[in-house]
């Protein structure tokens, strides 16, 4: 969850001026990691058609400045941590999911232990 956040709001820019060579990120990733260490920081959710859409608040992934925040993670990136009867109930076990990777760019984890890497999951029959 945390590295879908992570990568859906590095990609929000700054508009880019005339000054500017290139896009700068609206958000620090760091500020998006502190904001999403622990389950309690992704308490509001709602499930849509295309996914998980989860609403942080000012200040909770940047500063004031930039306003609150929705991220979706998409069912196809965490279809296979759900249990089927949870895909079928969100109707994502259609989905061609993803098997995830955790590679040396992973999230580190709220006790700071890094993912394993190359660690493959099997979804459940």
């Amino acid at each position: 969850m945390q590295a879908c956040i992570l990568e859906e709001l590095s990609a929000i820019k700054w508009p880019k001026n005339e000054d500017d060579e290139e896009e700068q990120p609206l958000l620090d990733p760091d500020a998006i990691r502190e904001g999403t260490k622990d389950w309690d920081a992704l308490a509001n959710f709602v499930f849509t058609g295309a996914g998980i859409e989860i609403a942080f608040g000012s200040y909770q992934v940047g500063p004031y400045v930039v306003g609150a925040h929705v991220a979706t993670v998409p069912y196809r990136r965490i279809a296979a941590f759900l249990k089927p009867v949870y895909r079928q109930a969100l109707r994502a076990d259609f989905v061609d999911f993803e098997v995830p990777h955790f590679g040396e760019d992973a999230l580190t984890s709220a006790s700071g232990h890094e993912a394993a890497n190359d660690q493959a999951i099997t979804p459940a029959a």
